[in-house]
């Protein structure tokens, strides 16, 4: 049952892909028309796409090996199993890749949106290769505490390779979501980006209770995930459309609709929570404040 359902969702995520590719090809091809190539630019430009975007794919599938990792908690389905992204080499490149060149941008809306600013201590679960912590120390400061916590040892070290060779001060601790190694409202601002769809329920729900915890009163959680874009056709030339068809067949669908309509968010004592969109809407934000007055 399980391995069929996996089999459509594998088969459905390639059709999607393929209509994009051609989509994007046949833009191509028109803007080609447009400067005076004859019609055959039509399918050179499709192919191209294509040929592109299937390198691009095969990079992501080959450098990011999807490797399952033990976590706390099960699916419906007894599943305890979560998704755990490995190999660093490329990883940076290849996001820079799959999002046309506007990761930097989408950095900087989650800094925004978690209100990260001079002397501000973040948090970022799931901090991957450290591209958010690099990115938000330029605004804390050296007055700053940067922590991230990643499953991925060779992430890790990725991260602080990076941060070395920076001179920025950051510390990347090996372990769990589910199980923060730090005080309670130890954070101004607690970050996770792409995370939230490979845990099963219970997990993804544990995971944010621990976010909860260690965030400081006032302080601003911000997830970021996929979900259903306003616009497909903006998502299309929004370089977010990789991410969405690679992400949108996660088991449960998009966690962020799946918080917006539920009470958890409500339960743990947030005050204020609002819903952000980028890229078409592809990608979305869910931002969380706690009740009292904000980190100086």
């Amino acid at each position: 049952m399980r391995t069929g359902r996996l089999k459509h969702a594998s088969l459905a995520r390639l059709t999607h892909l393929f209509l994009l590719l051609t989509l994007l090809g046949a833009g191509a091809a028109f803007v080609l028309r447009a400067h005076g190539v004859g019609w055959w630019a039509f399918p050179l430009g499709v192919a191209g796409a294509v040929a592109a975007h299937l390198v691009l794919v095969a990079g992501l599938f080959f450098v990011v090996r999807q490797r399952r990792a033990h976590v706390h908690g099960e699916r419906s389905d007894g599943d305890r199993d979560g998704l755990v992204l490995h190999g660093a080499r490329g990883y940076d490149w290849l996001v820079r890749a799959v999002t046309l060149g506007r990761e930097g941008k989408l950095r900087r809306w989650m800094l925004d949106l978690g209100e990260v600013r001079t002397g501000s201590s973040v948090l970022d679960v799931g901090s991957g290769t450290g591209t958010l912590l690099l990115a938000a120390a330029a605004r804390t400061g050296p007055g700053g505490v940067l922590h991230g916590i990643e499953l991925s040892p060779e992430m890790g070290a990725r991260a602080r390779e990076k941060a070395r060779r920076r001179g920025v001060a950051l510390t990347v601790t090996e372990g769990s979501a589910t199980s923060l190694p730090w005080p309670d409202a130890s954070f101004d601002a607690v970050f996770c980006t792409l995370v939230l769809h490979h845990l099963p329920t219970a997990v993804r729900e544990t995971a944010i209770r621990e976010m909860r915890r260690v965030l400081r009163q006032g302080g601003r959680m911000v997830l970021v995930d996929w979900q259903t874009p306003h616009s497909l056709l903006r998502t299309l030339f929004s370089g977010m459309g990789l991410v969405y068809f690679l992400h949108r067949h996660a088991p449960g669908g998009s966690p962020l609709e799946a918080l917006a309509t539920g009470t958890l968010l409500a339960d743990l004592g947030f005050a204020r929570v609002s819903r952000h969109a980028f890229g078409g809407g592809a990608l979305g934000a869910i931002v969380a404040q706690t009740g009292g007055p904000a980190p100086e």
